[in-house]
C-alpha cells in the first residue's frame, strides 16, 4: 500500500488517546476507532506511521498490529485468549528438561530456574518440572490460579501477553515479560536456548538464523508493547 498521508499525531479522546493520520482517526481493520490506553503507546504507535516511506510495511509495525488484535480479538474473545494463555501451563518450555548434556542441563538451571520460582510465588502454583520424554501432569488447581493471575490484566496486556506465551512456548515467560520481571531478549534466548545450544556444537544455517531473528523481534515488540500498554492500574498488580 502507498503512504496517503503526511503525518500521524496523537489526540486526546477522554482517557484514551487516538492516533490520526492528517486529521483523520485511525481504525482497526474491524472498522473500530485506534483508541489506545497511555500517550506512551499513542506516541509510539504514531511514530511507526510516521517512518513509513513511499509504501506501507504493516510488518515494520508490530505495536500497531497488537494494538488492532487487542480491540478487535481479544475484546471480543476474551475469554478464548485467557484460557489459551493458561493451557501452555501443561506443556511449559521450562518444565521440560534435558538429563544430557550436563552443559545444556546446567543452563536450563541458570536461565529457567529463576524464573521458575517467580512464577511459584507470584501465582502460588508449584510446577513439576521433568527430564522424562512423556508429558508431566501439573497440579489439578494450576490452570485455575493461572487464570486469576492473567484474567485481572486488561486488553491490551493480554494482547501482548498471549503473542509473548504462544511464540516462547510458556506462559511462566509470558507472564515474567507482562509483569517486567524479565525483558524480551532475556524471553527469547530463555525460549531457544536448546537450539542455542546445538548451534555451538553443530553451526548454523541461514534459515535457522532467520527465523531466530523474526522470533527475536516478535517477542522483544511484545514485550515492548506490554510495558507501553500498562496504566497506573496495571502497575499495582504486578
Amino acid at each position: 500500500m502507498k503512504r496517503f498521508y503526511q503525518s500521524a499525531e496523537v489526540t486526546e479522546a477522554g482517557s484514551q488517546y487516538g492516533v490520526m493520520l492528517d486529521h483523520k482517526t485511525i481504525r482497526t481493520p474491524a472498522k473500530q476507532i485506534l483508541l489506545l490506553p497511555t500517550r506512551q503507546l499513542a506516541d509510539a504507535v504514531a511514530e511507526e506511521w510516521n517512518v513509513q516511506d513511499t509504501k506501507i510495511d504493516t510488518a515494520q509495525m508490530p505495536l500497531t498490529r497488537l494494538s488492532n488484535t487487542a480491540i478487535d480479538r481479544v475484546s471480543e474473545f476474551r475469554k478464548n485468549v485467557v484460557l489459551e494463555i493458561c493451557s501452555y501451563v501443561q506443556t511449559d518450555l521450562v518444565c521440560y528438561r534435558v538429563h544430557q548434556p550436563k552443559e545444556l542441563q546446567k543452563r536450563q538451571k541458570i536461565y529457567w530456574d529463576p524464573v521458575l520460582t517467580w512464577f511459584h510465588a507470584h501465582c502460588d502454583i508449584q510446577l513439576t518440572v521433568t527430564t522424562g520424554l512423556l508429558p508431566v501432569v501439573q497440579p489439578a488447581n494450576c490452570v485455575e490460579k493461572i487464570e486469576r493471575a492473567v484474567d485481572v490484566l486488561d486488553n491490551f496486556v493480554l494482547a501482548g501477553l498471549h503473542t509473548a506465551t504462544t511464540v516462547c512456548g510458556s506462559v511462566v515467560l509470558g507472564l515474567a515479560i507482562a509483569t517486567g520481571k524479565i525483558d524480551g531478549r532475556t524471553a527469547w534466548r530463555a525460549s531457544l536456548l536448546d537450539e542455542f545450544y546445538q548451534i555451538e556444537k553443530w553451526g548454523a544455517d541461514k534459515d535457522a538464523e532467520e527465523r531466530h531473528e523474526t522470533l527475536r523481534c516478535v517477542i522483544e515488540s511484545a514485550a515492548r508493547f506490554v510495558q507501553l500498554a500498562k496504566t497506573p492500574a496495571c502497575s499495582v498488580l504486578e
